[in-house]
C-alpha cells in the first residue's frame, strides 16, 4: 500500500502538532508556531481530540493544591542534618582519640577482599604459632614440666606408703 506524499506530509504535521501540544498548552511557543497549530486542530479529528483530553488534563493539574508537610518533619530534618554534621566534623576533627586514630590506620591497612582477608589471616596464624613455637622451645619450659612431673610421681609414692 503506498502512500501519496500528501498523506506522508499529513502523517508527519500530525506527529509535529501532538509533540507540541504541551508547550501549547503551557503558553511556551512562538505566535507563528501556535497558530500553525490553530490551523492545525481545527483541520485534524484526532489531534483535536488528544487536545481536548490533554486540556482536562492540564486544568486538573492546575486544581490540585500543594500539599503541606507536618510542622514536625522540618523538626526532624534539621535534628537529623545537626546529627549528620558533627558526625562529619568527628570524622574530620585532628583531636582523635588513640583509638580512632588506630582503627582508622587499620581500616587503610586491611584489604576490602574478604580473600585477601582469609589469607591475610591464614598469614597471621602461621607466623604466630610458628613464634609460639619458638618462644616455648627457647625458654627450656620443657624442663620444668619434666621436673615437676618427677615432683607429682614422687609425691604419688609417698602418699601410697604413707
Amino acid at each position: 500500500m503506498k502512500r501519496t506524499h500528501q498523506q506522508q506530509g499529513e502523517k508527519m504535521k500530525t506527529r509535529h502538532v501532538l509533540n507540541q501540544l504541551p508547550e501549547y498548552l503551557s503558553g511556551e511557543l512562538e505566535p507563528a508556531e501556535r497558530s500553525v497549530i490553530d490551523r492545525h486542530l481545527r483541520t485534524c479529528k484526532s489531534c483535536r481530540a488528544e487536545y481536548a483530553s490533554l486540556q482536562q488534563v492540564w486544568l486538573d493539574l492546575g486544581r490540585v493544591q500543594d500539599a503541606k508537610p507536618d510542622p514536625r518533619v522540618r523538626e526532624r530534618f534539621f535534628t537529623e542534618l545537626e546529627l549528620l554534621k558533627s558526625a562529619d566534623q568527628r570524622r574530620r576533627s585532628p583531636n582523635r582519640t588513640l583509638l580512632e586514630r588506630i582503627n582508622r590506620a587499620i581500616d587503610t591497612i586491611w584489604p576490602r577482599q574478604p580473600a585477601l582477608q582469609v589469607a591475610l589471616a591464614v598469614v597471621c596464624l602461621v607466623v604466630g604459632y610458628a613464634v609460639g613455637f619458638r618462644t616455648e622451645s627457647g625458654t627450656g619450659s620443657n624442663g620444668e614440666v619434666a621436673q615437676l612431673r618427677s615432683e607429682v610421681v614422687n609425691m604419688q609414692r609417698l602418699v601410697m606408703m604413707s
